[in-house]
């Protein structure tokens, strides 16, 4: 009986931890912004969205980075988080 209850219960732990657990997401975002003073700039993904990475270096409004994200495991897009950005181009 005590290996069975033992068994469910790390069952349903594994189950909620799978539920909860981060996917990654590649997009191609622009930067779309630069700030000099707080060393960030801002892009903007095909769907509209823009977010805030810290860390300017070479960066330069227009250029196309390919940007991996943690979802974190969920669909709002507001809670992801940049994991890194590859330059990939720019626009003209």
């Amino acid at each position: 009986m005590k290996k069975t209850l033992v068994a469910t219960i790390m069952a349903v732990g594994l189950m909620s931890m799978t539920a909860n657990a981060s996917e990654l997401k590649t997009e191609n975002c622009v930067i779309t912004g630069l700030d000099t003073e707080t060393d960030t700039l801002l892009l903007e993904s095909p769907d509209g969205n823009v977010f805030e990475f810290e860390g300017i270096e070479d960066w330069m409004d227009n250029d196309i980075a390919r940007v991996e994200f943690d979802t974190k495991g969920t669909v709002d897009r507001t809670d992801d988080e940049i994991i890194s950005m590859t330059y990939i181009g720019y626009l003209l």
